[in-house]
């Protein structure tokens, strides 16, 4: 039994002709931050698509759309917020009080 190896999927946005798949992958910048609580957040910021996605634990939890900011980095989805300056980050979720993280790697 032979395995399915041409299976057709679409490829993905940022592969379309004229696009340099290199170039694509240095559009993402993932960085790791330990929280004050203990946890760990893990930012994906997509600079082609302009939006940071924050994942928490093995789960994403919000994908967010940058935002003007004056000075360091602010994206915003709804009540979910980002700010940052350097490596500290505070991230809020609807109820709760921002959490301040520090960049680790």
């Amino acid at each position: 039994m032979a395995a399915a190896t041409n299976v057709a999927e679409p490829p993905p946005a940022d592969s379309a002709p004229g696009n340099n798949a290199g170039q694509a992958a240095a559009d993402i910048i993932t960085a790791r931050f330990t929280c004050i609580d203990g946890s760990a957040l893990v930012v994906r910021y997509d600079k082609g698509a302009d939006t940071a996605t924050v994942v928490r634990g093995a789960k994403q939890v919000a994908t967010l759309d940058h935002q003007r900011s004056g000075s360091g980095i602010y994206y915003r989805s709804g009540e979910y917020v980002l700010r940052g300056k350097g490596g500290e980050i505070s991230f809020s979720t609807p109820d709760q009080p921002p959490l301040p993280c520090t960049q680790t790697g």
